[in-house]
């Protein structure tokens, strides 16, 4: 049976029809796990093969083409982090260290005094269940017979 929502198909799935459809969605996820690996190696292959012998360029890509077919490329990509603690050591020197590094003080929830707190109190249980935030989510879990 298949009914339309706001302009899709969607099945409505009969509990007699539900063997049938879950060994599809079992096969569909064995063959997308296999082609997933399987790229992840192939894109390994010519990674290696692009590193020892693409073509490099001014800015350290690596690339091959491969004529009709693609240009394939190792693209090189540099992220730069502050070294804090080289920073520091120069600021020292210079005696501007203050200058730059501010004391921080952090208010840091302690959740054991907490619930100290709450057991010393003797706080009713719904006052607690108040306190806290509540998330659901749903997780879709299928597992092979054996």
């Amino acid at each position: 049976m298949v009914r339309l929502v706001k302009g899709e198909q969607k099945r409505i799935l009969t509990e007699g029809a539900l063997p049938d459809y879950l060994e599809a969605y079992l096969s569909s996820k064995d063959t997308a796990d296999d082609l997933g690996k399987r790229i992840a190696d192939q894109k390994a292959t010519m990674m290696a093969l692009l590193e020892a012998e693409g073509a490099e360029n001014e800015r350290g890509h690596r690339s091959i083409q491969v004529e009709g077919v693609a240009t394939i490329t190792r693209e090189r990509r540099v992220s730069e982090t502050l070294n804090e603690e080289a920073a520091i050591r120069w600021l020292e020197k210079q005696g501007m260290r203050d200058k730059v590094v501010k004391q921080v003080t952090i208010e840091e929830f302690d959740y054991d005094a907490f619930m100290e707190v709450l057991f010393d109190k003797k706080a009713p249980q719904k006052l607690v269940d108040s306190m806290y935030d509540r998330n659901e989510t749903f997780a879709f879990l299928c597992r092979r017979s054996k």
